[in-house]
């Protein structure tokens, strides 16, 4: 044992810890001396020793020889080895949908996540990472077995079929790893009992690190749950974003309207300024244009709060039809006794169609838009013939 301000470095007889290797990331737990406890913060190997780097308080003294128990995060362990053993499915499962010319690049093998790099000459489309996700839990469901072939002969590994790792230097002895007649590899990290303790593989991203080399990071058991709730709390809050964009749109659709409006009425001054005269009531007329009979009908209502006394007609070709409103000032409602509805009504007529509505404000419609100019034309005649 030797100690560094809050560090130390222990080196135990025998350890239960895996020290990292082959993408596989160091084991983290505690060793337990009498009354005192230390955090396992990191491994490394030196001359076949494992050198346990542990966090510790105040100064410490370890005894050689003295007994310890060293116990290993069992739950990051068994997060590690599902990701460290669906990569043997993964690669297996790659080989056969992309095809025997893959080969494992590079990994990563943590308790949250795993990442595999692998030989491919092209993008992998979303139907091919499909059938790979989907061969994957295939296989995981099948509950197979995990066969570790420990200290075998390196020929007698090759002979057996077993897939060997990039860049790994073999001795005369090797460590297989195989689930079931669907993955064998050369391997001396630790695994699950059977493919079923992995749970679900769920690929969370495919993409391009090098030329002609492609890497896939998944999850796998619990790290799967936490993908889901994450992608559906992402939704909700996209959903949030959308419900933010669809009311800014609304607003923004009004005031584009209400300025558009604004545009419009412009048209009501030109009316304004050609007023005729028939009997001694003013009146106003003209075709303006609007989309559609509300907005004609706003026009009517600006134009009667523009004029002290008369009587207005607008008209306008909306679509393949005709519209028609007309407005009346009070004065002229009391003592002239004209109604718009009634004007309306009559103007109508000539575009064939009818229409109505109160004294103060009317709207008509008519399928002739030929017959525009002639109604424009003949205002003057039909308020008169009420007059």
């Amino acid at each position: 044992f030797k100690q560094d301000g809050n560090s130390g470095l222990i080196i135990l007889d025998r350890t239960p810890y895996y020290v990292e290797a082959g993408g596989q990331v160091d084991d983290t737990g505690f060793i337990h001396l009498d009354d005192k406890r230390f955090e396992v913060l990191d491994l490394a190997k030196y001359d076949d020793k494992v050198i346990h780097i542990v966090k510790v308080n105040g100064k410490n003294t370890i005894q050689p020889g003295a007994e310890v128990t060293a116990i290993v995060n069992a739950e990051r362990r068994w997060d590690v080895m599902r990701n460290h053993s669906v990569t043997h499915f993964l690669h297996a499962s790659l080989r056969k949908i992309l095809g025997t010319h893959v080969q494992q690049a590079g990994s990563y093998v943590g308790p949250d996540h795993l990442r595999f790099d692998f030989t491919h000459f092209t993008k992998p489309s979303h139907d091919e990472l499909n059938d790979i996700e989907a061969l994957v839990n295939e296989q995981l469901r099948k509950n197979l077995p995990m066969i570790h072939h420990r200290n075998i002969p390196f020929e007698e590994a090759k002979k057996m079929g077993a897939l060997m790792f990039f860049g790994d230097k073999y001795g005369d002895k090797v460590n297989v790893v195989q689930f079931g007649d669907f993955t064998m590899e050369f391997c001396g990290g630790t695994h699950v009992k059977n493919s079923s303790q992995i749970g679900l593989f769920k690929i969370t991203s495919e993409a391009s690190i090098a030329s002609g080399v492609r890497r896939i990071e998944a999850v796998t058991g619990a790290g799967v749950e936490k993908y889901i709730h994450s992608q559906l709390e992402n939704m909700k809050q996209f959903s949030h974003r959308i419900d933010e964009l669809l009311e800014t749109k609304k607003k923004l659709e009004k005031e584009i309207s209400e300025l558009k409006l604004q545009d419009k009425l412009g048209q009501l001054d030109h009316i304004l300024s050609l007023h005729s005269e028939e009997k001694g009531i003013m009146i106003y007329k003209g075709k303006v244009h609007a989309d559609n009979m509300d907005e004609l009908k706003s026009f009517g209502d600006e134009l009667r709060n523009k004029i002290k006394s008369g009587v207005g007609v607008l008209i306008s070709q909306i679509e393949d039809k005709v519209g028609i409103v007309a407005v009346v000032s009070d004065d002229l409602i009391k003592g002239k006794k004209l109604s718009a509805g009634k004007i309306v009504g009559e103007l109508a007529k000539l575009v064939g169609g009818g229409g109505g509505g109160r004294s103060h404000l009317a709207t008509a419609g008519g399928k002739d838009v030929s017959g525009i100019s002639n109604a424009i034309t003949s205002v003057e005649n039909v308020i008169g013939s009420f007059l």
